[in-house]
């Protein structure tokens, strides 16, 4: 039975719409919708990846104001993530089941939603995987948009840390290491509540295997950024104790496609950091009207 994933509201707007997500390994993932409220349909679709340890649903206040906006949202747990199967919590054992699971998402919300442009949505991890999939199948995706995409660690580390990661991840890949701390997510005492009590998170230390994983690919996208065919929206607090904001950066740097924006003193969950500043509805209004303009160029 799939648990309700809703996560945050947004008034006026519906909750997602449970389906499974066929891959073609035949592994059945989680998956979630939230359908356009147009009655004339769909003018795109968004397709929506979450970060490490979270789920679909702590995404909910992005896809039910995209869903107002005309778009039909569709998103997946990651495998070993939310209501997702996989019996080590939180292993990632390389970006490309992901990628493929990305890729069976598409499939899906073009046969749901009809042949209307597609956008992809990625947060921390989730923007890393987003990254590279645009990188390597630019024809599939209209636009680009990256919440604190983990590009590069926040905490520096050792050089012999990091440098035994490929070694650990390879000897003891289900091995817990650094964890991530929920105080670090928002600024917001009660969203950080709302993390750490989530059953639907994993709580534990990152796996070895998905530390390894993260490091090593955020290295590599950033080789590859110059590279970067579709347009890209960045955004990212300058506080980020988990996704160095140097990362995002450098990708804007590096590409004429990337736009950034950056907010002063934001933590690593723009969409749930210090609710009274406005700033998690600031942040969703400006990755839909970015969206909306991409659209309109379309």
């Amino acid at each position: 039975m799939v648990t309700d994933t809703s996560g945050e509201s947004s008034a006026g707007a519906g909750a997602a719409e449970p389906f499974v997500l066929n891959c073609f390994d035949g592994e059945q993932l989680a998956g979630y919708a939230w359908r356009a409220t147009d009655p004339g349909g769909p003018r795109g679709v968004l397709l929506l990846l979450h970060g490490y340890a979270e789920h679909a649903g702590r995404h909910a206040g992005l896809a039910q104001d995209a869903a107002r906006a005309g778009f039909d949202v569709w998103a997946f747990d990651q495998r070993n993530h939310g209501n997702s199967p996989g019996q080590v919590r939180g292993s990632v054992d390389g970006f490309e089941p992901a990628l493929a699971d990305l890729a069976a998402l598409q499939m899906h919300a073009h046969q749901e939603s009809g042949s209307v442009p597609a956008f992809v949505f990625g947060h921390s991890m989730g923007g890393a995987i987003a990254l590279r999939y645009a990188l390597e199948h630019p024809e599939r995706v209209s636009a680009l948009a990256l919440s604190a995409p983990f590009l590069l660690d926040a905490v520096k580390r050792a050089k012999v840390v990091t440098g035994a990661a490929p070694l650990l991840r390879n000897l003891f890949p289900s091995v817990p290491t650094t964890k991530i701390a929920a105080e670090t997510i928002s600024r917001e005492r009660s969203e950080v509540a709302r993390y750490a009590s989530d059953p639907l998170i994993y709580h534990g230390g990152v796996r070895a295997d998905a530390g390894a994983t993260m490091l090593e690919q955020g290295a590599a996208l950033l080789r590859l950024a110059p590279g970067l065919a579709v347009p890209t929206l960045v955004v990212h607090g300058s506080g980020d104790q988990v996704a160095d904001v140097a990362g995002s950066r450098q990708l804007a740097a590096a590409s004429p496609r990337v736009t950034l924006l950056e907010q002063e003193g934001g933590f690593h969950e723009l969409h749930h950091d210090a609710p009274d500043s406005g700033v998690p509805q600031a942040t969703r209004a400006a990755i839909l009207e970015w969206l909306e303009q991409r659209l309109t160029e379309l």
